[in-house]
């Protein structure tokens, strides 16, 4: 009689991926010679197929940490998703895609976005092109108002007096 080998549960195999991932994450912050403070790991869900559904920030993170501040943006890649958390008021982060659809531009604080408090509206510097709190498309100079397209957005739940919230990576619109 030979024994069946047993199959481990979904949520063990989440168990096996995150340390993996962390363990993963924590060699290369070794091997590159940086602190672990410049390494943070945020703190992701994963779906049964193995997909990002979620990620979960605090603005006391290191990676997050511009984010205590109003109209100071962070730029976050959780897998293929490239996307920029902006704090646009005392009780608002909202997440946008960061890739601007007319010509590609990364709208990170490190590429050429800048998010404008006074019209909350993030300006991509490549074009000129404007995009509201929810991805939408205003205007650029460069097309004459022509349409260039609008940002994805992803549902934020932040809690100010905490300074934590959640991405919704399957809620895009």
């Amino acid at each position: 009689m030979s024994a069946t080998p047993r199959t481990p549960s979904i949520a063990s195999q989440v168990s096996r991926r995150r340390f993996l991932r962390d363990l993963g994450i924590a060699t290369g912050c070794v091997a590159t010679g940086a602190t672990l403070l410049g390494c943070e790991v945020s703190e992701v869900k994963v779906s049964g197929g193995g997909d990002v559904t979620e990620l979960a920030f605090n603005v006391t993170d290191a990676k997050f940490v511009d984010l205590k501040a109003v109209g100071k943006m962070v730029a976050v890649n959780v897998g293929s998703a490239k996307l920029l958390l902006i704090r646009t008021t005392q009780a608002e982060v909202i997440a946008l895609s960061r890739i601007c659809p007319h010509a590609a531009c990364d709208l990170s604080p490190d590429g050429v976005g800048t998010w404008k408090v006074a019209s909350s509206t993030l300006h991509c510097g490549c074009h000129n092109s404007e995009f509201k709190p929810d991805g939408k498309y205003v205007a650029d100079s460069v097309n004459g108002g022509g349409k260039v397209g609008d940002l994805d957005s992803y549902p934020v739940t932040f809690d100010a007096a905490a300074g934590t919230g959640i991405v919704d990576l399957v809620g895009a619109v």
